[in-house]
């Protein structure tokens, strides 16, 4: 990494997150990845003699507002976010140098509708799990 140009890097007040055409402002966390499985195969000696690759795998899950997830219920199929047809998550890295990197999460749907508050909350967040159909890195 070169040293510092504008002393200015990504941070979470950076991140722009759209669900279904709209931008979510009650984002407090989005986690994805992918996961190419590898294997080496052996033969004659110590050392592998050639790689495989198998499945490629996607995961990852939101943390939103309550009323974010209020709001997605209310406009889901007999409100539950689960009936959700899968949609596009574009996500958004835009720091104040102008600096942007975008990756877009696809076919993704919400696999739990779940809340968790307990005493002395005094902001609610729910995470909510992702099944993720592929992710471009370069959107």
């Amino acid at each position: 990494m070169s040293p510092m140009i504008n002393g200015v890097s990504y941070s979470n007040a950076d991140v722009i997150v759209n669900i279904m055409g709209q931008t979510i402002a009650g984002i407090i966390a989005i986690k994805y990845d992918s996961e190419q499985e590898k294997k080496d195969n052996y033969g004659a000696g110590q050392n592998p003699v050639a790689r495989t690759y198998g499945p490629k795998k996607y995961s990852g899950s939101i943390t939103l507002d309550v009323l974010e997830v209020e709001s997605l219920q209310a406009a889901a199929p007999d409100g539950d976010i689960t009936k959700f047809p899968p949609f596009e998550i574009p996500v958004v890295y835009m720091n104040s140098a102008g600096l942007i990197v975008s990756h877009k999460l696809k076919f993704v749907e919400f696999t739990k509708n779940m809340r968790d508050t307990k005493s002395g909350d005094m902001e609610i967040s729910v995470e909510l799990p992702l099944i993720i159909g592929d992710i471009n890195w370069k959107a």
